[in-house]
Order: C-alpha cells, then structure tokens, then sequence
C-alpha cells in the first residue's frame, strides 16, 4: 500500500469531483486494521492540506515518536468509527488470528479494575525510581518479604548481572514452603541508550535466556505466586473471569500467565522489533504474551512475523533512488534484499533473529518505514485498561512487535507469558 499515492475522486451529490483523502486512506483493501484498535495513520510535513484538515477535524490526538535518539514521525489516533474493519470480528475470526500469530487488541477490558486500584497504581508508577540504587531493590524486597504473610524469603541480595550494560540489581528469592526453589526479580534499564530513562522490573526463574521458557510448571506458577506480592494489579488481573475467558475461547484453550515484566515507559523509550518466540516450535511453551497497559499510553506496531517479511519486500520495492537508499545500502539492508530476493520465509528467518538480523536497520529506522507500518494498520495505540494479545507457535508463526511511549510522563504496563494452564481445553 502507498499511502502517498494519488487517490481517485469520487463524486459528490451535486455530481462535481471530490474526495475524503482520509476514509479513501483506511479503505484502502492492503490495510490489514488490527481487531480492537482505533484506526491510526501516520502525519507527515508535506501532506497536502485536505489531508491535513480531515485529521485535524478526526484526530483524537498527535503522538510524537521518538525512541532512543531516533525520530520516528508522528501519528494521529483516530475515532473507532471512521474504520469498522478494526471492530473485534466474531470470535470464529479471532481464533483465525490468533492460528496465523496476529496480534489481537482487547479495549477496555481492564477498565473497570482502574478506580478501586488507584493508590496501588500510583505508587507503582513511582517504584522504578525508588529502586535505583545499588541495594534500592534487595532493601524492598526484604521490606515485602517481612511482611505477615509473605511466602518468600530473600535468599541472595545481589546476584551476578547477566546483562551489566543495563541489568541494575538481581535478586534472588526462594518460597518459605519449598526452599528448594530459586526465582528472582530484575531490576534493569530499557536500553544502554544515555537518554533512555525507560525501566523494567522482571520476575523469571532458573537461568536467564535459556530457562525463559522453561516446560517446569512448578517453577513458572512459583513466580506468579510472587508477581502477586510484589505488583498490586496482578491479584484483580488473574480474577477477571471475563478477560481470561475471553482468551481463552480466542486461543482454544486454557492459558495462565507466569514470568511477569513490569514496564515503565518514559518519553523516548521503548523497544525495538522483537518477538516472544524461543524455539521453532513453541506449541508446548509459551503460547503468546499478553500485555495489560494501566497507566499513561503506550503505541505498538504488531504483526506475524510472515507478514512483516511481506512489508519489507512490499517497502523495498518502492524505494526510489535518493538519501534514504544510500542509507539502506549503506547498511547492508539492500544487498541483504537481494540475497533473498522474493523469498519471504528467508525474509521472516532474517527477522526473528535477534535485533531483526540484517534487516534491523530497515525495520527499526525511523518514520518512513515506521510510518508505512502505521498506514498499512499495524499500528495501536494502548490506553489504560487495554489488552494486547500476542499470539506465539514458534520462530516461524509469531508477533514481531515494537513499542514507543505515548505519554508526556511515566507509564506503567504488565507483560506476561501465556502457557497452557492445567485443564486446557485446546482441540488437537
């Protein structure tokens, strides 16, 4: 899709030529809308005037993008009903998407948690920063642990970092009723980039990267027994019987969420393409991720992996000679294009490694490509007491998604692994 392309004009009541450069735009037949989310379209600088006008006189708001250092354009959120391909199809679709690893926006099905955790919320907006500090994290922990009732005990304060570019503090705790068991909470930075204020509070068990998706049901319901202590919100997640039924009809079977990442996404931070995906075949491991936003907003692009290989070919072949070609032969993007040529299953092995592989400088670049992604529907935009759903079956059939911050301030969202809980009812 071409979003810059001439549109045609279509007749007006008084059979003179007109048209709504903006409705033609979200018609268009190559936007694929993501189910649940209000249409989004990206504003550029040389847009003509109508265009200008329509959004001006539609756009709920102009979102600034910006990650890392790097500019990514702006984007304007639109009403729901200016797009009705983005309204949640019948449950018979969701369950297609969710077979193809297309990522499914569920609105507002959290918001009636929000008020009776407005206190709690508040002070984990804040928490990242009263944990900065060598022992800020350790000194917490112990604090939630001596508390009546906790079922954990601190068993080592300062664990070796895995990741001393951006790791701050790893602590490693054990259950008081099997002592045997090891889990741990991670404190650590988004990024290495200097302006990136961007943190992240991680709960996971055995060895970072090659237990992350470890099949020990034991250990992964240990650290959501844990989430429940240390993050407020987890306790009404896990009871909102209408969500996790809602999810459970869309995967065909019964999840439950372990391995909780708490974000806090600030001005400029955020996270480059990546996926949730550790195996070619992730049917007996993680089955997807969900992520609940409860405060400020964040801005996704989501879309299987197979169709981010088919962006990328569909982007290439669009690009005229000029600065932003030079850039991409520069970087080895090109010569990588042409290594593959049309193949799209090369194009999608390419983008599941880590950092998108070679294809990294493209997918990540800035606002051409993040803004192509936009019009072509790949874009939403997470309000507090949204729900993202994605969907994970392996290197091959997953959701590459990348994330900005919407908000002027700090925002707070919950990630967490989905695994086939213990009465699935998937259909083999």
């Amino acid at each position: 899709m071409s979003p810059d392309a001439p549109q045609p004009a279509t007749p007006d009541p008084a059979g003179e030529s007109s048209s709504d450069p903006l409705a033609e735009l979200l018609a268009d037949p190559e936007r694929r809308p993501i189910p649940g989310a209000a249409p989004l379209i990206s504003v550029r600088d040389d847009d003509e005037d109508e265009f200008n006008t329509a959004v001006a006189s539609n756009g709920l708001s102009l979102l600034e993008l910006e990650r890392r250092g790097a500019w990514h354009g702006r984007a304007a959120e639109l009403p729901l009903e200016l797009d009705p391909r983005a309204k949640l199809p019948r449950p018979s679709l969701l369950r297609k998407r969710w077979r193809e690893a297309r990522p499914i926006l569920l609105a507002r099905a959290l918001r009636d948690c929000l008020p009776d955790l407005r206190n709690e919320l508040h002070n984990l907006t804040a928490l990242h920063e009263r944990l900065e500090g060598d022992t800020a994290l350790a000194e917490h922990l112990s604090k939630l642990c001596g508390r009546r009732g906790s079922a954990f005990k601190v068993v080592e304060p300062a664990a070796a970092l895995d990741d001393p570019e951006r790791d701050l503090a790893k602590v490693v705790l054990a259950p008081n009723d099997a002592p045997e068991l090891r889990v741990w909470v991670k404190h650590a930075r988004l990024s290495n980039h200097a302006e990136d204020r961007g943190a992240r509070l991680r709960i996971g068990h055995g060895e970072e990267g090659r237990d992350d998706a470890a099949l020990d049901p034991k250990s992964r319901r240990t650290t959501a027994r844990l989430a429940r202590e240390l993050l407020p919100v987890r306790g009404p997640l896990d009871k909102h019987k209408a969500l996790w039924s809602t999810i459970s009809a869309i995967a065909d079977e019964v999840l439950e969420p372990a391995e909780d990442i708490a974000y806090w996404n600030r001005p400029g931070s955020g996270a480059r393409f990546h996926h949730d995906a550790f195996s070619p075949d992730d049917a007996e491991g993680q089955r997807g991720a969900l992520f609940t936003q409860w405060v400020g907003r964040t801005l996704w692009l989501a879309l299987s992996v197979r169709d981010l290989a088919e962006r990328v070919l569909e982007f290439a072949a669009g690009l005229e000679p000029g600065p932003l070609m030079e850039r991409f032969e520069a970087t080895g993007v090109l010569s990588c294009l042409a290594e593959f040529g049309d193949n799209a299953l090369d194009i999608q092995t390419e983008l599941a490694l880590p950092g998108a592989g070679r294809l990294g400088p493209l997918v990540d670049h800035g606002p051409e490509f993040t803004g192509f992604l936009i019009d072509s529907g790949h874009g939403a935009v997470l309000h507090p007491g949204d729900a993202l759903l994605l969907p994970n079956h392996g290197l091959g059939s997953t959701v590459m998604h990348s994330v900005f911050s919407a908000s002027r301030g700090t925002n707070f969202g919950l990630s967490q692994g989905l695994f086939t809980g213990r009465a699935s009812r998937r259909r083999r």
